[in-house]
């Protein structure tokens, strides 16, 4: 039951990254700034990051789903929770992306606003995806241990 959540918020963190790049790129003046720092700025083309941010997006997403489907593993419980994991890595990291693209739209809106509140969303965001990372090698750990008892 839990792999249908995990896929129904895969589902909509990935139609949620596609609509958030539409909106960015509708929005964005024909040069797009990407902040590095205060003396580093990368100016793009907003075609040329909508597409390479469509490309990063529809290349993880497929790796992730891919890797979900052919995962073979013996024991079952544990292919369960590899498949959940790699689905719901995939939707943390659409959620990070989503965060970004509009992280980079807000910083190219020509508009005075004050980033620090949103800049603190992109390193939550970030934690999160840390977090995930290491919840697996725990979980997976765990499980073993649950098994052998």
């Amino acid at each position: 039951m839990i792999g249908r959540f995990i896929k129904v918020f895969w589902f909509f963190t990935l139609f949620g990254g596609l609509a958030s790049l539409l909106y960015v790129y509708a929005g964005l003046s024909q040069e797009a700034q990407i902040y590095l720092s205060d003396t580093n700025k990368l100016f793009s083309n907003k075609e040329v990051f909508f597409y390479v941010a469509l490309a990063i997006l529809s290349v993880q997403n497929f790796v992730f789903y891919a890797l979900s489907k052919n995962i073979k593993y013996k024991n079952e419980v544990i292919q369960t929770l590899l498949v959940n994991w790699f689905i719901s890595f995939a939707g943390t990291l659409n959620l990070l992306y989503i965060i970004m693209v509009h992280f980079i739209f807000l910083t190219n809106s020509g508009e005075r606003l004050a980033f620090n509140n949103f800049g603190l969303l992109v390193f939550v965001a970030l934690a999160i995806v840390i977090v995930w990372l290491l919840a697996l090698p725990i979980l997976i750990v765990k499980q073993v241990k649950s098994s052998n008892q």
